[in-house]
């Protein structure tokens, strides 16, 4: 029997070691309580079927008393982490939202974990998969988390805020969104930027660098996701236009003015929607950092104003896809507005946000009824 037992118990351990190491590191690197308690949980989940195990086999009291307590405060645990998941808080005339077309995010991993926990914990682990992040870049980006998500947790609704990452393990849409609207007066029918988020999935982080902007140029931001960001694939062009229509039926917009945005691959779902835009519905394209894999076309690029912001060290989409890119849009007669910052990365979003407000700010008040002065469509009628 002692043998069996020692079988047993270091074959749990080959099949669970990596999932204890994950734990483990999580416990050390966690940026929040829930973080911290997802980690303990997790240890305990790997560790109560050995020392259960261990009671069967040795029958002793000691084995017994810890099998039964790290059951009881796995099971707590367990049940904290759940009690804690945020809810989507109903929809109101302002503020920030996370809406999932069955009224609550499902109940997974993803869900417990709060995001800025799992960016934390992925950017220890991105530089061996990521060819792109050495181990001092991917520091690099989990310091500019920090930044982004320590004061955005400040902000009551947005630390209260479900995450979406759920959604980045799906092939497609499923009709989950963020949502900001700020403050406006009754009635008043606001400009609408629908923001593409990258690979990764749809962050929480990105609403709030829009929200800054939003309250500073009155607009509505929608924030649809797709998936791992992968807007290049069957569905992606429909996703983006029912993000479209769901704001036209559900918030306060101004179906004249909508500007479509895409940040690193959601350039792709940007691209592809313009291409498909006969009705010219996006007055205005902004592209952060973008993938541009799509030839622009004269007959839906001529005379609209197009934003392209890039850092010139961008080692994922290096200058000369941006100068390329610059060049496609300046042969077709797009109305084109290139902001190169010589010193930043793909990550410009994070590291460079007062510097992108003010290009972007800029650019959306040239468009007609984006100067939040005279942007009340129906107080200029």
């Amino acid at each position: 029997m002692a043998r069996v037992a020692r079988l047993f118990s270091v074959a749990w351990l080959l099949v669970m070691l990596g999932p204890g190491l994950l734990a483990v590191l999580l416990l050390v690197v966690a940026a929040t309580w829930r973080g911290h308690l997802f980690a303990v949980v997790a240890i305990g989940i790997v560790a109560t079927p050995l020392v259960a195990f261990r009671f069967v086999v040795t029958r002793t009291r000691a084995w017994r008393v810890g099998a039964l307590v790290m059951f009881v405060a796995t099971i707590t645990g367990l049940v904290a982490l759940i009690a804690a998941v945020p809810t989507p808080r109903a929809p109101a005339e302002t503020g920030a939202f996370s809406v999932f077309p069955s009224g609550t995010p499902r109940l997974a991993l993803t869900t417990l974990l709060p995001e800025f926990d799992q960016l934390v914990l992925g950017s220890h682990l991105v530089a061996f998969t990521d060819p792109y992040l050495t181990a001092t870049s991917a520091a690099h980006l989990r310091q500019l988390f920090v930044n982004v998500y320590r004061p955005m947790l400040e902000d009551p609704q947005f630390a209260t805020l479900p995450t979406q990452l759920g959604e980045a393990f799906s092939v497609s849409s499923t009709g989950q969104r963020f949502v900001y609207v700020p403050a406006h007066a009754a009635g008043e029918r606001l400009p609408c930027v629908v923001f593409l988020h990258g690979s990764g999935g749809n962050f929480q982080g990105y609403l709030w660098v829009w929200k800054s902007l939003a309250d500073a140029g009155h607009f509505v931001v929608v924030a649809p996701g797709f998936g791992f960001g992968n807007w290049h694939r069957p569905g992606g062009v429909e996703a983006v236009e029912a993000a479209r229509r769901e704001a036209l039926a559900t918030l306060p917009v101004d179906p004249e003015r909508f500007v479509l945005a895409g940040l690193s691959n959601g350039g792709r779902g940007v691209m592809r929607a313009v291409e498909n835009d006969e009705a010219r519905v996006w007055k205005a394209v902004v592209l952060l950092s973008a993938v541009v894999d799509v030839d622009p076309t004269e007959a839906r690029w001529r005379d609209r104003p197009v934003l392209l912001v890039h850092g010139l060290r961008d080692d994922r989409i290096s200058e000369k896809w941006f100068r390329l890119a610059e060049a496609s849009f300046t042969e077709v007669g797009a109305k084109l507005t290139a902001k190169a910052d010589p010193d930043e990365d793909h990550f410009l979003i994070f590291s460079r946000r007062d510097e992108l407000a003010d290009w972007v700010l800029a650019f959306l008040r040239l468009q007609p009824g984006f100067d939040p002065e005279h942007g009340n469509r129906e107080a200029d009628r």
